[in-house]
C-alpha cells in the first residue's frame, strides 16, 4: 500500500517521533526529571493537582495562571504521554529532596545550639 502523505505531513510525523524520543530519555534519567521538575515548579504545578491551582488576584494572577497552563501542558502533552509513571518518580524526588534538605536544616540548627551552649 503506498504512501499517501505528503512529504511536509511525513516530516512533521518525524519530528514528533523525534521529539517523543527526546521527552522519554530525558524523563528516564534522575538528572533530566530534576530540570523538568524545576521547571514545573517554576509554572506552580509540581505538587498542584489539576483544578487546584492557587490564585491571588489581580495582575499576578494573571500570570500565574498563564505559567500554570504552560505547566499543565507540559505535563499532559509530554510528561503523561510519554511517560505516565515519570510525575510519581519525580513526586518521590522531591520529597526526597525535600527530606534531605530538611534535615540538613535541623543538624544546622542543632549544630548552631550547641555551639552557643557554654
Amino acid at each position: 500500500m503506498a504512501d499517501t502523505r505528503t512529504k511536509a505531513q511525513r516530516v512533521e510525523d518525524l519530528h514528533a517521533r523525534n521529539l517523543s524520543m527526546a521527552w522519554e530519555a530525558m524523563l528516564s534519567h534522575e538528572a533530566g526529571r530534576l530540570v523538568l521538575w524545576s521547571i514545573l515548579d517554576r509554572a506552580g504545578v509540581s505538587k498542584v493537582g489539576a483544578g487546584m491551582f492557587l490564585h491571588f488576584g489581580g495582575d499576578s494572577d494573571i500570570l500565574l495562571k498563564g505559567r500554570q497552563q504552560l505547566g499543565a501542558e507540559l505535563l499532559d502533552e509530554f510528561v503523561h504521554a510519554n511517560n505516565p509513571e515519570a510525575y510519581y518518580t519525580m513526586l518521590q524526588e522531591a520529597d526526597d529532596r525535600d527530606e534531605v534538605m530538611s534535615s540538613a536544616i535541623l543538624a544546622d540548627q542543632t549544630e548552631d545550639e550547641q555551639e552557643g551552649q557554654p
